[in-house]
């Protein structure tokens, strides 16, 4: 699964005090922040797109 393996693997990668934002499907904004809270990352934000659908994820780690 592509968004278990981002929220699993991605932290190392970031600068510190870095953030994640993923898109995502049409209803998948909820799923893939909990994917993301259950892999020790922060969500900071979910943001809409013009239709109003949650479309962006924007995560922290843990440990940032």
């Amino acid at each position: 699964d592509f968004y278990r393996a981002l929220a699993v693997n991605s932290a190392v990668s970031l600068c510190p005090g870095g953030r994640l934002l993923s898109e995502v499907g049409d209803k998948q904004a909820t799923a893939v922040g909990q994917l993301f809270t259950d892999c020790s990352w922060r969500i900071d934000q979910i943001l809409d797109d013009l239709a109003g659908i949650p479309r962006i994820v924007i995560a922290t780690p843990a440990v940032s």
